[in-house]
């Protein structure tokens, strides 16, 4: 039986539209086309994932410094707070 993950993946390679809300960055599925940060209800960041998913937007939208990476053997991302 196919992961949430791939059947969310197979719904956008097939065109379907997907709207996920989260607070867990590192489930957003790369085949995303485009990220909406939101804070307080007002969006704040808007753009491709290679434009939003970055260690500065991030810690700019938490106000903190994070450090998003993705490991070479891996498909996920991981967020981490230093």
């Amino acid at each position: 039986m196919p992961s949430a993950d791939d059947t969310l993946r197979d719904l956008c390679r097939h065109g379907t539209t997907l709207v996920q809300v989260t607070h867990r960055i590192d489930t957003i599925i790369p085949e995303m086309k485009r990220v909406l940060f939101l804070d307080k209800g007002r969006i704040v960041g808007d753009g491709t994932p290679a434009e939003m998913l970055t260690s500065t937007k991030l810690s700019a939208l938490y106000g903190t410094s994070l450090t998003w990476w993705k490991p070479m053997v891996s498909t996920k991302y991981f967020l981490e707070n230093f």
